[in-house]
């Protein structure tokens, strides 16, 4: 059975209805009606700033960390009062901006996790594994290509291997 959020714009405040993400799933779109971006995070939609949520771009991972950052700290302010927690003066104001969270690269993963795919460590094939010749004849649409050159293997590796988990991507390139 599908579960479903009643959802607002925090820009224009219009109103509907999504299908629940996962837990702890961060989706970011725009509002269908004021074509703002916007962030759904713990069955909340937050507000983002459009001009800084380019695709791929270091602003838009600094400015999603922000706003889900103010977020979290607004909760655990209203779970955890101060006078009730003893709280240290250090931790007693919210983040001023959430980048320092990650000055040290990104968190690591909690103990017994796996890493992501484009983290793990790769075994390095026997030499004569690393060069194999073409199958006689070629093969279907790649015929006369000849063999796959570095630069695409790095290509891949670092790039479209994590990209197979889309949905979207996968059936652009696959059909």
């Amino acid at each position: 059975m599908l579960s479903f959020l009643k959802v607002k714009c925090p820009h224009c405040g219009a109103e509907g209805h999504l299908v629940a993400p996962p837990v702890g799933a961060i989706v970011v779109g725009e509002c269908p009606k004021c074509a703002e971006m916007v962030v759904l995070f713990g069955g909340e939609v937050l507000p983002l700033e459009k001009a800084r949520m380019t695709p791929g771009s270091e602003e838009a991972r600094r400015h999603l960390m922000d706003v889900i950052a103010r977020r979290l700290w607004g909760r655990i302010k209203q779970d955890f009062p101060e006078k009730a927690a003893g709280k240290s003066p250090e931790l007693s104001s919210p983040p001023g901006n959430a980048p320092h969270f990650m000055s040290d690269g990104p968190p690591s993963p909690e103990p017994g996790a796996h890493a992501p795919r484009s983290e793990r460590p790769r075994p390095e094939a026997p030499r004569a594994e690393k060069r194999r010749p073409a199958p006689e004849g070629g093969g279907g649409r790649f015929k006369g290509r000849g063999l796959i050159t570095r630069e695409e293997m790095e290509h891949y590796a670092r790039v479209e291997l994590d990209l197979l988990d889309d949905k979207e991507f996968f059936k652009a390139t696959f059909g």
